[in-house]
């Protein structure tokens, strides 16, 4: 089981908020493109936050994706990446994570500043 630490370690980046926030709602996500789209049936934070970026561009956002954010997750188990398809699941671990991080999105206005 995963101590708090790590829980909020793995939480510390806006892009891997962005990513499990997506996958508390949908089973998968495609990632070929080096970016993510949100389903319209995925999760909103409270108050209108929106989820959409940090403002790097699409080539930073690509070089943070494949080579920080989803090998950590992957080495975690919160996903399973599968570099072929480009597509990411939801991994063995993910349900230690699900619920702090829907916390943590649906209270989002309470934040001291945007969950993603």
């Amino acid at each position: 089981m995963s101590d708090v630490s790590t829980v909020f370690d793995v939480l510390a980046s806006a892009s891997r908020r962005r990513l499990l926030v997506t996958l508390c709602d949908v089973e998968s996500i495609d990632v070929s493109s080096g970016r993510f789209t949100r389903s319209g049936t995925a999760l909103e934070p409270a108050g209108g936050a929106s989820c959409s970026g940090d403002g790097d561009g699409p080539a930073e956002n690509a070089l943070q994706l494949y080579h920080a954010d989803l090998p950590k997750l992957e080495a975690e188990g919160v996903v399973e990446w599968d570099r072929e398809r480009g597509r990411v699941s939801r991994g063995p671990r993910f349900g230690v994570y699900e619920p702090v991080v829907r916390l943590l999105a649906t209270n989002d206005q309470v934040l001291p500043g945007p969950f993603c």
